[in-house]
């Protein structure tokens, strides 16, 4: 559901694929801090699109309970590990 929401959005395809080759070539090089680091920064930037995206399309965002829907408690690239 995020992914339709998002696409259509001015240049968030080919953001999204400059972010997903960034990750790509760092593994290809067998940078794994490198990768690490560019997946985190994705994760980050799709984070932060959700705040936005669910502010404007809030029904499909409503947990049903009155709760708000849960806030991701550690920054991903804080996650991933690199060893």
């Amino acid at each position: 559901r995020f992914r339709r929401l998002t696409l259509p959005q001015q240049g968030r395809m080919e953001r999204v694929l400059r972010e997903h080759g960034a990750v790509v070539e760092a593994i290809r090089r067998g940078d794994a801090e490198a990768a690490a680091h560019a997946m985190g920064e994705h994760l980050g930037k799709l984070f932060d699109d959700l705040d936005a995206v669910a502010a404007l399309n809030s029904p499909y965002f409503d947990m049903g309970d009155g709760s708000e829907r849960p806030r991701r408690a550690v920054p991903p690239v804080a996650r991933l590990e690199t060893t």
